[in-house]
């Protein structure tokens, strides 16, 4: 809550609370997991400006790591619950 309130200068606690409770529960991903969807029009728009990219969207990230998190129940245990892609 205070990367919030530092990144956003809200200095009133009801309206802090506010700010954090809608970022958290709508715009965080709390699940980590990169979106291959993402990645791949990422690389499309590189492209199409110009930059080389010889490498496939799927050879560019990994999600093995954050899928074992998920696995062994930790993910749960940080965000105190069940976890839903969001922020995508």
């Amino acid at each position: 809550m205070a990367a919030v309130e530092n990144t956003l200068r809200i200095k009133d606690t009801d309206t802090m609370r506010s700010a954090y409770e809608a970022y958290v529960k709508t715009l965080i991903n709390r699940r980590m997991i990169v979106s291959p969807k993402l990645v791949a029009e990422t690389v499309d728009i590189a492209r199409d400006e110009g930059m080389k990219i010889r490498r496939k969207p799927s050879e560019i990230f990994d999600n093995s790591f954050v899928e074992r998190l998920d696995k062994s129940g930790f993910m749960k245990e940080l965000w105190g619950g069940t976890l839903e892609e969001r922020g995508q």
